[in-house]
């Protein structure tokens, strides 16, 4: 029996087996893939969060600066108003009097903010107004 050896086989004929297979190089590659891809998703999921975040602080800033107004004495009445930009926040402030408050002037005071996707927060804070309410 003659073997032909060629320079890539063996003493026995056989080729030699170093190196990856197509099987072990494309099951790498798929979890490679996998891979790659959670970690895009937790990306996307942190930059959502930072948003949402985003959104809320703004919030919390605008009825900040509506209650120094109502408390520098600047008569409020419910309103609307769009923060503009280019992530607006839409808002609606009411101020309610509450009717069983020790002082006539307790005022409640809502604000509801809406930001481009919907997403909707309410904020409430009780202020005594600083002016006469009864004139």
């Amino acid at each position: 029996m003659i073997l032909e050896i060629g320079r890539n086989s063996n003493k026995s004929g056989y080729f030699n087996s170093s190196g990856f297979t197509l099987i072990e190089a494309l099951v790498a590659v798929t979890l490679l893939s996998i891979g790659i891809i959670s970690i895009f998703g937790v990306y996307h999921a942190g930059l959502t969060a930072i948003g949402a975040a985003d959104n809320s602080l703004r919030a919390d800033i605008l009825f900040r600066e509506q209650m120094d107004r109502f408390l520098s004495g600047d008569t409020m009445e419910a309103s609307m108003g769009d923060t503009g930009g280019e992530r607006p926040l839409v808002w609606r402030l009411d101020v309610k009097p509450v009717s069983r408050a020790v002082s006539g002037n307790l005022r409640e005071i809502t604000m509801t903010v809406t930001d481009k996707d919907g997403a909707s927060r309410v904020l409430t804070s009780y202020a005594c107004a600083p002016y006469d309410v009864s004139r």
